[in-house]
């Protein structure tokens, strides 16, 4: 066999086994949802716009009308702080209040486009379970805001395209009985525009604001739309 067919077959073999790697983490990475999903009973939901959705067959989301909406919690990417630092002078690094305010602005910004979508939807927001009530408990984890605006001892101008990223979650239960009737899971980019843009406080709010809003929407879209019959 001629070296030229040797090299071949190695990076044949190599393809495939980067491929098969890669294949590995995917599908551990969705698994872990889908098993803690199917062991509660719901069942897989294809979405053109979420990730993961997993319902419970025969349930009717529509004789719900009311929403108890539990406090919304919210966590960095793992080494967020440490890892934005690093790319900064000692005069742009970004304290752990500065963090701290970070995590509660991203906090009630998720907190109220939540309430508000639901309301829009025809939803009423309630305080206390009852029938016809949903329960729901929105999450963020894996909060990464690329440039966040925060005041420095110098004055700095501060480029973006995009304002961040976050896996978003939303875990739905029959407010009476507790049962599990419905989990979304949706890697989310909080998007500008196609281009550059000056980043502040101001547009990391709207754009985080606005990918929450759409995918409160999807989310409420799906759940009414119900498991494949």
């Amino acid at each position: 066999m001629n070296r030229h067919k040797l090299l071949v077959i190695a990076m044949a073999m190599l393809c495939g086994v980067s491929i098969a790697a890669m294949s590995t983490v995917v599908f551990a990475a969705v698994s872990d949802s889908y098993r803690a999903a199917t062991q509660e009973g719901l069942a897989s939901v294809q979405s053109r716009t979420l990730d993961e959705v997993y319902l419970r067959p025969s349930v009717d989301f529509v004789g719900y009308r009311k929403v108890l909406i539990e406090p919304v919690q919210v966590s960095f990417r793992r080494n967020w702080l440490k890892d934005l630092n690093a790319t900064r002078g000692p005069s742009r690094w970004i304290s752990e209040s500065d963090a701290q305010d970070v995590l509660q602005a991203a906090t009630a910004s998720m907190a109220k486009t939540v309430a508000d979508e639901f309301i829009s939807k025809g939803y009423a927001i309630v305080t206390a379970p009852g029938p016809g009530v949903l329960r729901v408990a929105p999450s963020v984890t894996d909060l990464d805001v690329y440039e966040p605006d925060v005041t420095f001892s110098r004055p700095q101008a501060l480029f973006t395209r995009d304002a961040g990223t976050a896996t978003l979650r939303l875990e739905a239960r029959d407010s009476v009985n507790g049962a599990l009737l419905g989990v979304v899971v949706d890697r989310g980019t909080a998007t500008q525009i196609r281009q550059i843009n000056r980043t502040t406080q101001t547009s990391n709010q709207f754009w985080f604001d606005a990918m929450f809003r759409q995918w409160t929407a999807n989310c409420i879209v799906a759940m009414q739309s119900g498991p494949a019959r």
